[in-house]
């Protein structure tokens, strides 16, 4: 499930990489939304400003990134209208 989900993440645009500690993250491309998914373990943990918030199982990562680009395109939308 971890290799499906980071494949989805970089098709819908998200940035997909290891952190120093050889952790794997997805993160926006937006360099103004502060959050990113940190792989610990099977989980993914939500991640502000660098603070923990909040780990989800696989699908729900994959709910929360799918919730993010439906956002990104619905404020595209709003800007040229």
């Amino acid at each position: 499930m971890t290799e499906s989900l980071l494949t989805q993440a970089e098709a819908w645009g998200f940035v997909c990489k290891c952190n120093l500690d050889g952790n794997r993250q997805i993160i926006p491309k937006t360099p103004t939304e502060e959050w990113k998914l940190q792989l610990v373990d099977s989980r993914w943990l939500l991640l502000i400003r660098d603070l923990p918030q909040v780990i989800f199982l696989p699908e729900e990562a994959q709910a929360f990134l799918s919730r993010r680009v439906s956002k990104f395109k619905k404020s595209l939308l709003a800007q040229h209208h």
